[in-house]
């Protein structure tokens, strides 16, 4: 019987290694597995964030563009402000330059009034 202990407690003793290694996997696979989570929400918030950041910069971009788009609009409405300025500038240029050469020439409008005053008066 002596001969059947040794190996019996060899195969036990092996028994309670294996058992203790299996603990040690099982807890080893659960930690992995919540490990796992954790960087598959982080992922996930890393993805959100991303699409968040993506949104914002094509909302800026077309922000951008429309910005654009009015300074080139206020740029040609204030073109046309300086041209419509400087015609009215020469038409005021010319009408005084006129002016002054009808007040040089001895008051035209008199000389007017004279040639066109009705008879016997």
């Amino acid at each position: 019987m002596f001969a059947l202990k040794a190996p019996v407690e060899s195969v036990s003793a092996a028994s309670t290694e294996m058992l203790s290694s299996a603990e040690a996997m099982a807890a080893t696979t659960e930690e992995t597995s919540r490990q796992s989570s954790v960087v598959a929400a982080a992922s996930e918030e890393a993805t959100t964030n991303v699409q968040t950041v993506a949104s914002a910069a094509e909302e800026l971009a077309s922000s951008i563009d429309e910005n654009g788009r009015q300074v080139a609009e206020s740029a040609g409405i204030a073109e046309g402000a300086v041209e419509e300025a400087r015609v009215t500038y020469e038409t005021v240029k010319s009408l005084s330059e006129t002016s002054q050469k009808y007040r040089r020439s001895g008051q035209p409008h008199q000389r007017y009034r004279r040639a066109n005053k009705p008879a016997g008066a």
